[in-house]
């Protein structure tokens, strides 16, 4: 009966190592899985940050262009003007001067 108690024993044992064994594998992956969908997850938030950064740097650098634009746009009128009056104020004396040379020659 020892014998037979020995075995009885050694059965249920290997039967509760079973149960064991296939608990930690379905424990296994349902943890494969979750990480799975963490991973899927932080990825697409990365991406939907990243998408979002993109678009401020892309609004910030847009709105730096605009107003280097603005600037040089001031900086050209103001070069116009600047032209324009000193031809007002010297055009008679640069005609004659071009006369003057002309008749020389």
């Amino acid at each position: 009966m020892d014998t037979e108690n020995l075995l009885k024993k050694l059965i249920e044992a290997d039967k509760k190592a079973c149960e064991l064994v296939e608990n930690a594998e379905e424990e296994y992956q349902m943890t494969v899985a979750n990480i799975d969908r963490v991973t899927d997850e932080f990825c697409k938030d990365y991406k939907e940050k990243a998408k979002k950064r993109i678009g401020i740097l892309k609004e910030n650098e847009d709105s730096e262009v605009l107003t280097e634009t603005s600037e040089i746009s001031d900086r050209y009128d103001m070069l116009m003007q600047n032209l324009e009056q000193k031809y007002n104020e010297k055009h008679t004396e640069w005609e004659d001067e071009i006369v003057r040379q002309v008749l020389e020659k």
